[in-house]
């Protein structure tokens, strides 16, 4: 017959196996969708060599610490010049169209004339 404190001693070690175990497989599952969402990073950026199972975020952490700090203000000029090159583009594409539409009205007034 086995006494209530090793009945409380088993139950208590089993229940501890199980939350181990299932701690486990949601380890595993994390580490399955980590492994994921770094493949579909590495699918969208080729020219990374970064291994996707790797154990550690070391190489993606470096990365990530030098487009955040030293080159991050290059990206905001870079992307300045952009759209204002983009505005200037579109300006002069819509004057032209502006002026294209003027040139015939005034080629269709002349023709009911």
């Amino acid at each position: 017959m086995t006494s209530p404190s090793e009945k409380t001693a088993r139950t208590g070690s089993g229940n501890f196996l199980n939350r181990l175990a299932g701690a486990g497989e949601r380890r595993q599952q994390e580490i399955n969708r980590l492994v994921e969402l770094r493949t579909s990073y590495l699918r969208a950026c080729p020219n990374r060599n970064f291994s996707p199972t790797a154990e550690d975020n070391g190489a993606y952490q470096e990365l990530l610490r030098y487009l955040n700090h030293e080159r991050l203000e290059e990206f905001r000029i870079r992307a300045a010049e952009q759209a204002r090159t983009a505005m200037e583009h579109f300006k002069d594409d819509f004057m032209y169209k502006i002026r294209n539409a003027i040139k015939e009205a005034l080629q269709r007034k002349d023709e009911l004339k």
